[in-house]
């Protein structure tokens, strides 16, 4: 066999010549980044016949072109989701390729993509403090302009994070619509002082509108060391206590066990935030989380009534498909 190098690769010389003007100009425009114009000089036809060339290159299956989406969603994985935990729509999105904060920020944009499929003019939206919650906001244009509500206190969060009156002020801004927001903590020092907190007129007057919420989104806190900023702020006593009474994660300020049912404790009592069964009465809360770590947070929170909707990578994903049967959807009837 003849060849010759083009580009630095080996072409079959022996082929017709449109055919081996046609391998050559695909090599160098797909594979060196050379410009239809340098090419046609090189092998002295117009760049109009290069055109021709590489059009025919990729029908002939000589240039085969795969595109590759990380945040492409996995239609199978989202419908066997959404029908084995009952719920109303389930995204799974691919973004295991991406980088952390790549990775956070696509998830973000599925779930806004979500909430604007599904928000309605007479909706008043409910946002607690979340990462994920914050990683969601800045894509929420195209909302309807309706009112945003806060549901939980702020953390004593680094600088370069949002507070939650940020991230409901932001959602406002680029909604149109009027925020709802208190400045008070998520954590008070004791439950004397978390009443006293929630007795403020402003306090108590948000979370008062927090009740008429018809849609929330929230993010899963899972009950394990870094897995949820309020474990990480519970006392050790506190922790062996939710530990005794199976506590598995928590929504927006809402603490649950393994059958999703609120749990009452020290902690609770200090938790400036809309109660665990306001949160049961919103009518639609999408919740965005990743990773196989908070699957049984996240599968306790469906079956509790927390959560109707939910926006997930594949690893979390493939976490909750796998769990048993009978771990299904919450038997609220909401």
């Amino acid at each position: 066999m003849s060849t010759l190098v083009s580009g630095g690769l080996m072409v079959d010389v022996n082929l017709p010549l449109t055919q081996l003007h046609m391998v050559q100009a695909a090599r160098r425009y797909y594979l060196d980044d050379a410009s239809k114009v340098q090419i046609a000089e090189e092998l002295g036809i117009s760049r109009f016949k290069v055109a021709r060339l590489l059009e025919a290159a990729r029908d002939s299956g000589v240039v085969r072109i795969e595109i590759v989406d990380p945040g492409a969603v996995k239609d199978q994985l989202s419908q066997d989701l959404r029908e084995r935990y009952g719920l109303r729509h389930a995204l799974v999105v691919d973004v295991e390729a991406l980088a952390g904060g790549e990775k956070l920020a696509e998830l973000g944009r599925a779930a806004a993509s979500l909430m604007q499929r599904i928000a309605q003019p007479t909706d008043v939206i409910g946002l607690p403090w979340s990462r994920m919650v914050a990683q969601t906001v800045p894509f929420f244009e195209g909302l309807p302009p309706v009112p945003i509500v806060q549901l939980s206190g702020a953390l004593d969060l680094p600088a370069h994070e949002a507070s939650p009156v940020d991230v409901v002020r932001d959602a406002a801004r680029l909604t149109g619509g009027e925020p709802r927001v208190f400045y008070a903590p998520l954590v008070a020092t004791d439950a004397e002082a978390a009443r006293v907190i929630r007795a403020q007129t402003a306090v108590a007057g948000t979370l008062d509108e927090a009740r008429h919420c018809s849609l929330a989104l929230v993010g899963i806190g899972g009950w394990s060391e870094g897995e949820s900023t309020l474990y990480d702020l519970a006392t050790e006593d506190e922790r062996d206590e939710l530990e005794r009474l199976e506590v598995v994660g928590e929504i927006a300020g809402s603490l649950f066990n393994t059958d999703g049912e609120p749990v009452e404790s020290g902690l609770s009592a200090r938790l400036v935030s809309m109660s665990p069964r306001d949160l049961r009465l919103i009518t639609e809360v999408v919740a965005v989380s990743h990773g196989a770590a908070r699957a049984e947070a996240l599968r306790a929170g469906i079956k509790g009534g927390y959560v109707t909707s939910a926006v997930v990578d594949t690893e979390l994903a493939r976490a909750l498909l796998g769990a048993p049967a009978d771990a299904s959807a919450s038997s609220t009837g909401r």
